[in-house]
């Protein structure tokens, strides 16, 4: 016992050196729950039941912990992944089906960070900074939700990232075939509603969604108004706004690029009916600097290793947050600057803890916020129009703010100055002591 306590408050205080077999081990970890998941997915296709789906991901736990107790050390983190991804599949299969409201989703939440928790405290599992790292990201998400409600999420009832965001299920749900009428069971109860929604009834298509249950493809028909529309960005709205793609989106809104008026005022931020941005911006922007926050101070005391477990969802949290906040200002300056603070506050964290992966994702993230308003500044949308391409008044635009980053480099140099040229956490080794004089024998 004492020496799994022993290896855990190493895990926690060291971080893990770099190696190419156990980065590979480790996806070949996910590649096999992937299969877990398909496998479940075809059981499910042929039955209602959820005991089969959910045994198929226990035994996936099972599995990885067999993996950590038996065979050798290179092969551990496939037996990490398998049970990272077992414990919310295992619960998911179990609790998620039917679910239509946000207190049907939590305790799926609630349980699913206990037993991320329980196996960074129990030996053989215990200390590995995965566990805490996907606890933060779902504890983020479930707050979200609690204070937002379920428009917080993209894919309701599935937890994830708002819809606006790069971060968020939609991003690539959107790649997925579009469901249409054919697609449908003819004899489901709800086909009449679906076929109405496919002949231009919207208010049929707003029933459809209410009634459909949560995922299923007359839900995806009816979010889209019966393919009337390019995205689900109406669902449940499709009467209230008729067919035209040009209208405004309901309830999420829609990442507007202004053209920009130097003497005009930045629209200020909003927070209409369904418009949940700026709530959004709010609590992902504080879990964001928390998290982040973390990684510095743990870093401080030397706990390296429980700091890391911070750095990516502080990175997806205060992110989405500049995102969300520039969306509710519906301005793409203001996303953009928030965006750049945001990259100079990470990368300071690592500047100032010598982690070089978090540095270099603020610098680029600075990047990402200077190119956003530099783009907008371009009028890029105005540049490729017609057939008409005309990018030189853009290329220099961006050139400048290029070459303004590398001015901020210069004075960023200059505030967080080191003593040498080793990384902050590396001080030079003092000289070795002397020799010893030799000590000759004393003659009598």
């Amino acid at each position: 016992m004492s020496s799994g306590r022993a290896t855990i408050r190493a895990r926690l205080r060291d971080r893990g050196i770099p190696s190419l077999a156990q980065a590979v081990s480790a996806t070949g970890g996910v590649a096999i729950a992937l299969g877990v998941l398909l496998i479940s997915i075809d059981i499910r296709a042929d039955n209602s039941g959820r005991a089969a789906e959910t045994a198929l991901f226990a035994g996936l736990v099972l599995a990885g912990v067999l993996v950590l107790v038996l065979l050798p050390d290179g092969l551990h983190p496939a037996g990490v992944s398998a049970i990272v991804l077992g414990i919310p599949g295992a619960l998911g299969w179990l609790l998620l089906p039917g679910a239509q409201k946000f207190a049907d989703i939590r305790p799926f939440l609630i349980l699913t960070i206990g037993g991320w928790i329980v196996a960074f405290a129990i030996p053989r599992t215990g200390g590995r900074p995965i566990f805490i790292a996907a606890a933060a990201v779902l504890l983020w998400l479930w707050v979200l939700g609690e204070v937002v409600g379920t428009g917080a999420y993209s894919a309701s009832p599935i937890p994830s990232p708002p819809e606006h965001t790069m971060f968020s299920l939609s991003a690539f749900a959107g790649a997925r075939a579009t469901v249409v009428l054919g697609d449908l069971d003819q004899t489901d109860p709800l086909y009449p509603l679906a076929e109405s929604c496919g002949n231009g009834d919207f208010a049929a298509c707003d029933d459809l969604y209410n009634q459909a249950v949560s995922g299923s493809g007359f839900q995806q028909f009816a979010a889209t108004c019966g393919n009337a529309q390019p995205n689900t960005r109406r669902a449940g709205f499709c009467n209230d706004f008729g067919s035209s793609p040009l209208q405004p989106a309901q309830p999420f809104p829609t990442f507007q690029t202004p053209t920009f008026n130097p003497t005009g005022p930045i629209a200020p931020f909003t927070t209409t009916t369904g418009d949940k941005s700026f709530d959004i911006g709010i609590v992902s922007a504080l879990f964001g600097v928390i998290y982040l926050g973390a990684v510095f101070v743990l870093d401080r005391v030397r706990w390296r290793g429980l700091a890391t477990a911070f750095v990516v969802p502080g990175f997806l949290a205060l992110v989405t947050g500049t995102q969300s906040l520039g969306n509710a200002a519906h301005h793409a300056w203001v996303g953009g600057g928030l965006t750049l603070v945001a990259g100079l506050f990470i990368g300071v964290v690592g500047d100032r803890t010598g982690r070089r992966f978090t540095t270099w994702v603020g610098g680029v993230t600075v990047a990402l916020g200077a190119l956003v308003i530099a783009l907008d500044t371009a009028h890029i949308s105005r540049s490729v129009n017609g057939g008409n391409v005309k990018l030189a008044g853009p290329g220099l635009i961006v050139l400048g703010f290029g070459a303004g980053l590398v001015a901020l480099g210069l004075v960023i140099a200059h505030l967080l100055r080191h003593p040498t040229n080793l990384p902050p956490e590396v001080s030079p080794l003092p000289p070795p002591p002397p020799d010893p004089a030799p000590s000759w024998p004393t003659l009598h």
